[in-house]
């Protein structure tokens, strides 16, 4: 159980599917943030009868499931990513029409994306191997660096 076991309260937002799972996005007061549970795994669901706090911004689901890698959670952090022209139609597919992509070179565009950052984002850039590059945070690209060696330590 996460948070061994302690209720969790917050104002649900949307309900979405994912991978054949039912997920419900919601917002927490308690953390000033957004965040997901699997339908499937809840127990002990109850409404409460109290006032819920809500977030200043207007919550967007499709902004929010962009975002979110497979459903795992992770800081949202803005990165910069430069990746082959070859890939451009993936990048669409993943974040939208509305994606912007800025000319590197001749080979090359680059994008500021809004993800959050977690094993599943890490692995997904990794599998594009050198069609992508993270420009920044460096923090990002330190945990790329850190979770390719991770695996190629694996086979040594």
């Amino acid at each position: 159980y996460k948070k061994n076991g302690e209720p969790i309260i917050v104002n649900p937002t949307a309900l979405t599917m994912e991978n054949d799972n039912y997920y419900l996005i919601c917002y927490s007061a308690k953390h000033n943030d957004f965040t997901h549970y699997r339908v499937d795994k809840m127990e002990k669901v109850e409404m409460l009868e109290i006032e819920c706090e809500n977030p200043e911004e207007i919550f967007n689901p499709a902004v929010y499931m962009k975002s979110v890698f497979a459903m795992y959670g992770g800081d949202v952090t803005d990165v910069r990513i430069r990746f082959d022209n070859s890939v451009a139609g993936v990048v669409i597919d993943r974040f939208g029409k509305d994606v912007f992509l800025r000319k590197d070179d001749d080979n090359y565009f680059i994008v500021n994306l809004k993800v959050s950052v977690s094993p599943t984002f890490l692995t997904w850039i990794l599998g594009f191997g050198e069609f992508a590059q993270i420009l920044s945070p460096e923090w990002v690209i330190d945990e790329v660096y850190n979770l390719g060696y991770e695996a190629i330590v694996q086979y040594e």
